[in-house]
């Protein structure tokens, strides 16, 4: 009697994560720390850090890997934001020396800049499956809430950028900013962000 032979062993287990992914999130699709082991060794996963896995031959932009990778180790509730978000939708004049990364008020890295709160998605696209990134007007709104960290100069920069190249306008900003109940650190530069 012939058997069909079906995938259940641990490469089975690895089609329903993304391309780059946590020893966490690897865990809740159970696969553990010897499986991870075994199948790095086989070459079908690339160990890219402590905890961070890449499915070999796994085809993405060079320039969102290191993004990817922060999203991964942060958590789902996480993205990119600060002046990583501002550089990545091309509002800045300067390459941040660091990843900014929103995330939980419990959560802290060494590596990378870590904007701690309680983390709402509103205004984030999905980059390539891997990447949560604020999109420009949650860049935009979240650059005047911690002007403090950013300086007021670079979120004037960033939205004359955006307001300039129709990227998004102050009334979008604003709009986000309602949802996010977070009007009041865009209406206290209004007359400045709605000046041509």
């Amino acid at each position: 009697m012939n058997r069909k032979h079906t995938h259940t062993g641990p490469e089975a287990k690895l089609i329903t994560l993304p391309a780059i992914f946590s020893g966490t999130e690897a865990a809740k699709h159970g696969l553990n720390r010897a499986s991870l082991k075994r199948l790095c060794g086989a070459g079908v996963l690339l160990r890219l850090e402590k905890g961070i896995f890449k499915k070999a031959g796994a085809e993405m932009d060079p320039g969102l890997e290191e993004l990817a990778v922060a999203c991964a180790k942060m958590g789902p509730n996480s993205y990119i934001a600060g002046l990583s978000a501002l550089y990545f939708h091309s509002l800045l004049n300067f390459v941040p020396k660091t990843i900014w990364v929103a995330a939980g008020r419990n959560k802290r890295s060494n590596t990378y800049r870590v904007i701690r709160s309680e983390v709402n998605l509103q205004g984030v696209e999905v980059i390539e499956g891997l990447v949560h990134m604020a999109g420009v007007e949650r860049a935009l709104v979240d650059a005047f809430r911690y002007s403090t960290k950013m300086t007021l100069e670079h979120c004037f920069l960033a939205a004359g950028r955006a307001f300039k190249t129709d990227l998004t306008s102050p009334t979008k900003v604003l709009a986000l900013a309602r949802k996010l109940s977070l009007e009041k650190f865009i209406l206290k530069h209004w007359e400045a962000l709605n000046v041509e």
